[in-house]
Parts: structure tokens; sequence; C-alpha cells
């Protein structure tokens, strides 16, 4: 199986295995773990899982962390704070200059259904973990992205039909952090392949861009994954709170809502050869269009 991943992979896997007896919390009496097959192909890593008497993923980055402004001291500290609090597996490894990190493998619950409810409560529960060194400012990651397509003409030209919300985003961005200044730490991209049913809970994997920010923002990630629909979202807020949300902090996830859209468009301008910038503008004008009906 080995010998069928990419070349770029297999030799930093076969190096991670080499340095198995620096592992954390392992078995180092135990053989180094063998290369069971690819478990996942994105579009900035692939993830592989390998064995010994455990199973482990080791998570390949495959593109300049620069690109995408990742700090692998941050996603190391919320994915040690996340797995102590039993929200993550265990870390074992991490070597940022071969942009590798390696976890527990856990078994997915196939066919399992996640509701608004326990969406709702990881969210709690990732909010409550002890804070870090690192913190996310939505007007800077805007102005990092936007500067990153400036370098790239073709790139920028495609995102043409995009750039021209950065106005609106960035205002929504600013007063969002104005505004709301109870900063906790964030996932900041638990979409649903970042959300891993296991034993009967929900665990959340992939921590590369936590950091201290906006509840509202991280809770906005998982709201525009999740529906569109004004109901189902005040439906999720509502589980998160325990309560009816009061109108500020709707306006709170409106402007998270629309931010979180014009950095998913930039970033998949930035990232993604399937890049649609037509879609993602109509994204973005489904979340604009409530703020332009506003009495």
């Amino acid at each position: 199986m080995e010998t069928q991943l990419p070349k770029p992979v297999s030799l930093k896997v076969k190096a991670t295995l080499a340095d198995y007896p620096n592992w954390e919390g392992v078995d180092r009496t135990d053989r180094n773990p063998q290369v069971i097959g690819l478990l996942g192909d994105g579009s900035n890593n692939q993830s592989v899982l390998v064995s010994n008497r455990s199973a482990f993923v080791i998570r390949v980055n495959l593109r300049d962390p620069g690109v995408n402004a990742l700090d692998w001291n941050a996603e190391r500290s919320a994915h040690l704070h996340a797995a102590t609090a039993g929200l993550a597996p265990d870390l074992r490894y991490t070597n940022p200059q071969a942009g590798i990190l390696v976890c527990d493998f856990l078994a997915p619950d196939r066919g399992a259904i996640i509701s608004l409810e326990t969406l709702a409560q990881l969210m709690r529960d990732i909010h409550q973990l002890p804070p870090i060194d690192a913190t996310l400012s939505l007007t800077q990651r805007i102005s990092h992205y936007e500067a990153v397509l400036q370098f790239d003409p073709v790139k920028a030209s495609t995102a043409m039909p995009i750039l021209q919300f950065s106005k609106l985003a960035l205002h929504c961005a600013r007063e969002l952090q104005q505004s709301d200044t109870g900063r906790v730490l964030c996932h900041n991209d638990l979409l649903p392949a970042n959300r891993l049913p296991s034993g009967g809970r929900l665990w959340a994997i992939d921590w590369e861009y936590a950091a201290m920010g906006s509840r509202w923002f991280d809770l906005a990630v998982v709201a525009c994954a999740e529906s569109s629909n004004p109901d189902h979202r005040r439906t999720f807020i509502e589980h998160y709170l325990g309560r009816h949300p009061l109108p500020q902090e709707l306006r709170w996830l409106h402007q998270a809502a629309v931010t979180y859209r014009y950095l998913e468009a930039l970033w998949f301008a930035a990232n993604s050869d399937a890049f649609d910038p037509a879609h993602a503008a109509a994204l973005l004008e489904d979340e604009i269009a409530p703020m332009q009906t506003r009495p």
C-alpha cells in the first residue's frame, strides 16, 4: 500500500515512522507502525492510516503554511487542550518543518447522524477550553488572503467577482471584533470533514486554524456549513446558548457569516484550482441580502 502513496507523501511518512521512538505516549517497545493506506486526500493535506498494535493517522501538509497563515504552535496547543478534555484524539507527534502531525485513529461511526444539539454542545465545550497564545484577527486574515491573491495575477483575476465584497466584509469583521470582546478558544474550521462521530461521541479534528477569537465567527462557520435557513441557524444558536438569542447576538452571527463566506471564498481562490467565483459570489449575496432589506 505504501508504494501507492504519492512520492512526496511517502517519503515524509517513512521519515515519520522511522522517528516512532520519539512519539509521545506510545509503547516504544512495539514495532514501528506500518502503512495501511490513504484516509483522506484534501486540497492542502493527505491523511495516512498506519498501525502496529494501535492505529494512528499521519497528516501530511502539502502546501506552504504561509499561504494560509498557519501557526503550528497554536494548533499543537489547541489540540492538546482538546485531547485532554476528550474532544480530540490524542496527539502523538508533530514536525512543523516537514508539515507532519500524528494523532490516534478513531474509527468513525458509520451512518451516524449529528444533531444540532450535539454540534452546539461540542461548540460550548470547545469554547470553555483554556486559552492559547494565538489570536485570530479577522481583518488581518482578510488582508492576508487578498495579498496572497495579488501575488498571482491569474488567481487575482479569477477572484474579481468576490473581491468586490471586500469593503463590506472588512466592515463586518471590524464591527464584530470591536463589539464582541469575549474572546474564547475557537476551532475556526469545524466543517463536516472535521467532525468525527466515533464511539458514540463527537470529536473535533484538524485544529490548523485554532486561535483565540470571536465565538460568533466560530459558530458562523458551523451554521453556514449546516444550512442557509435562518430558522435552522436560530435553532442551532438556541441550543448553544440554552435560550433565545438576543437581537445583538443574531446581528453578530450575521456579521460573522458574511465575514466567513468572504474568507471561505478567498481561501478557495488561493488554494483550489477548482474555485468557482460565481458560486462563491452567490453565497455571499445570500448572506448579505438580509442586511439590504433591514429597515
